[in-house]
């Protein structure tokens, strides 16, 4: 009997179907336009166009020149290391 006597070893366990299982017929072959892809007609003709609220700023222009030494007092280390202290304890779930 062999792998063939057992059900889960059937035509179609194998890796695709088994040779001449699958022969197609000469009555159903494809004919011009009877695909089932919808209708053969183009969709109508639209104009394109940008959608403006995103659209990104310009570039400066050379005369336009950024303002250089700002500098601020503000102290990053001490008032993050206070934010840290003053703030809640992390649920740990």
């Amino acid at each position: 009997m062999g792998l063939q006597a057992h059900t889960e070893f059937g035509n179609k366990s194998t890796l695709g179907y088994l040779k001449h299982d699958r022969k197609p017929s000469p009555e159903h072959f494809r004919k011009k336009h009877t695909g089932t892809m919808g209708s053969n007609e183009l969709p109508p003709v639209r104009n394109f166009s940008y959608d403006l609220k995103y659209k990104k700023p310009n570039i400066p222009h050379l005369n336009e020149k950024p303002i250089l030494g700002l500098r601020s007092n503000k102290n990053f280390i001490v008032t993050n290391a206070i934010e840290t202290i003053i703030s809640n304890a992390r649920k740990i779930e």
